[in-house]
């Protein structure tokens, strides 16, 4: 007789804060529902240190799922995930603010 599985949970990280910053700017700026879904998981892979399987966990996709998305996205490798969500924030932080 097998032993059921149990599902392990997910590490835990700042994804309020993520969620909060992330929806705050695209209210502000007015971002399209694919922005938003684009900055989440690249902030979500930055998170992680560019781990996909955790990524993928984390968000509740299938990790085929995420590997298509990042592609879409221009992403080839966990590096440039990390780099390219660094640079997306760093351009944020850089956009005047709206009066």
């Amino acid at each position: 007789m097998s032993t059921p599985l149990t599902p392990v949970p997910a590490p835990e990280i700042a994804t309020d804060a993520i969620e909060r910053e992330l929806v705050t700017d695209a209210v502000r700026e007015r971002w399209s529902l694919e922005r938003l879904e684009r900055e989440y998981i690249l902030a979500v892979l930055n998170e992680m240190g560019g781990h996909r399987g955790r990524t993928a966990d984390i968000l509740g996709i299938d990790r085929r799922t995420l590997y298509r998305k990042l592609r879409a996205y221009g992403v080839k490798g966990a590096r440039q995930g990390r780099r390219e969500a660094d640079a997306n924030e760093a351009s944020m932080r850089m956009l005047p603010e709206a009066n």
